[in-house]
């Protein structure tokens, strides 16, 4: 089954690079796109040291639709906003949530994945429902969703540690530095699939609301979001989008995509928590 979805999605781009050559009048233009790669299966630095996953190729599908050739730049996640806003980037794709704030910033695709948040706790942890996480100290992405929830006064969270790169929280938790980590479904799941003595609990935030992630562009770039989202249409009527997902997330791909940012960060000393301004931690500016 793996080996036919992943004959699938090569036909599907080879089409789309026919499709775009035989177009001898369109010019091949370069789309500067940025990424965050520390969120398995959607980015992550693979064994090969190029960023892969399922952002990665589903943006370079729509590249390829588009007659164009990505760039693709690596940053922290709540960087990407300001780097379009600045004219630094034309494309932010980096599981990113559709929110009412980000919209006030740049534009959106239509939503390519929904998602919600979860908690990963130690095998031993006595954490089993959301009022058990008052006092706790727990770990999240710097900018996520999983930061703007834990910063609620509501869930009476001890302390928030936030962190660059989603797998050092998840490594802090396994060596007991943190009570649990809060982030989205699929990259808990890749977490919790290569890292020992962690397990993933989906309901403990039953509340959490679903999320959409989107592709960002900056304001008055319209036209770019009618194309992005005619490519979108055509990969999910095409097969191409089913085709990418399956590898990612049921498939050898998805543990390995797991294993690699697990050795991407082993190999440095885990990243203490990012220190942020009060202002700042009362109330995270973006959500993944």
């Amino acid at each position: 089954m793996k080996k036919l979805f992943c004959l699938m999605l090569a036909l599907a781009m080879l089409l789309l690079s026919a499709t775009c050559l035989a177009d001898a009048d369109t010019e091949e233009t370069v789309l500067r796109v940025g990424t965050n790669p520390e969120f398995p299966p959607f980015e992550y630095v693979g064994d090969s040291g190029e960023i892969e996953g399922i952002d990665v190729e589903i943006i370079n599908a729509i590249a390829a639709d588009l007659c164009m050739t990505v760039q693709m730049e690596a940053m922290d996640f709540d960087a990407l906003v300001p780097s379009l806003v600045s004219g630094k980037l034309d494309v932010a794709i980096a599981g990113m949530t559709i929110t009412e704030d980000r919209k006030n910033s740049v534009l959106f695709s239509e939503p390519y994945f929904d998602a919600t948040q979860v908690v990963i706790l130690r095998e031993d942890s006595d954490i089993n429902t959301v009022e058990d996480l008052a006092g706790k100290k727990v770990g999240v992405q710097l900018g996520t969703t999983g930061d703007l929830m834990m910063s609620e006064p509501e869930y009476g969270v001890g302390e928030v540690s936030r962190y660059n790169k989603a797998m050092d929280a998840a490594l802090d938790l396994q060596n007991g530095r943190l009570d649990a980590v809060v982030i989205d479904t699929l990259p808990a799941r890749q977490f919790v699939l290569s890292l020992d003595g962690l397990i993933m609990r989906d309901d403990i935030l039953k509340d959490a609301p679903v999320e959409s992630y989107g592709i960002a562009v900056p304001m008055g770039q319209e036209e770019l979001v009618e194309k992005i989202n005619d490519s979108l249409e055509r990969m999910m009527e095409d097969g191409t989008f089913d085709a990418i997902l399956v590898k990612y997330v049921e498939s050898e791909e998805a543990e390995e995509s797991a294993d690699a940012t697990i050795e991407a960060a082993t190999d440095d000393t885990v990243a203490a928590p990012t220190e942020e301004p009060e202002a700042a931690a009362e109330e995270p500016s973006e959500a993944e």
